[in-house]
């Protein structure tokens, strides 16, 4: 007998959503079920790239779709509010070992800016399931890095890629624990 696979929506900004969907078609057990953007004309060519069958502009919708069981955010910066249905099945990557440096506001170059003036030693990211907090929800799993080397050198880079390249990396290793308990 064949093992379900768990159908993962994607909610969040294109640059970031295109590097977790690119990574979860490596996920086994996994597949990209849906994509949800309040921009129409960016979901519906988002997920058409990424063979996803449905595009949503309200993640409301999504969340209630019958093929979604787990949710990852991807560079959504706003609070979502999570249906007591759907606790602990929305996950996002936080560029920061939370609950340092976490809250509204606390993204991108902002966490990374601040870590840097705190003076750590260390910093990284976390996965966690989402709740109705920013950066709050149970964390599943954390990366740790040398802050002095590597957010000096995100600083001079601010591509985003490599910002991205940890988080991506922990998403990976969660995956597929996070849809194991989503079936």
């Amino acid at each position: 007998m064949s093992e379900r696979t768990v159908g993962v929506g994607i909610i969040g900004s294109r640059f970031v959503a295109e590097l977790h969907a690119a990574a979860f078609q490596r996920v086994r057990g996994a597949r990209l079920a849906a994509a949800a953007s309040p921009n129409r004309d960016h979901v519906e060519e988002f997920a058409k790239r990424f063979g996803i069958p449905r595009a949503f502009t309200d993640y409301r919708e999504m969340l209630r779709s019958p093929e979604v069981d787990l949710v990852c955010l991807a560079g959504w910066l706003h609070l979502l509010p999570i249906p007591a249905d759907f606790r602990h099945r929305v996950l996002n990557i936080h560029p920061s070992l939370l609950p340092a440096f976490g809250g509204k506001g606390m993204y991108g170059h902002h966490v990374h800016e601040a870590v840097l003036e705190y003076g750590a030693k260390v910093s990284g990211c976390t996965a966690h399931y989402v709740d109705d907090q920013y950066d709050h929800g149970a964390i599943i799993a954390q990366r740790a890095v040398d802050a002095s080397s590597a957010l000096r050198e995100l600083k001079k880079l601010s591509t985003g890629a490599l910002s991205q390249q940890l988080p991506t990396r922990l998403m990976l290793t969660v995956m597929p624990r996070a849809a194991s308990s989503a079936r």
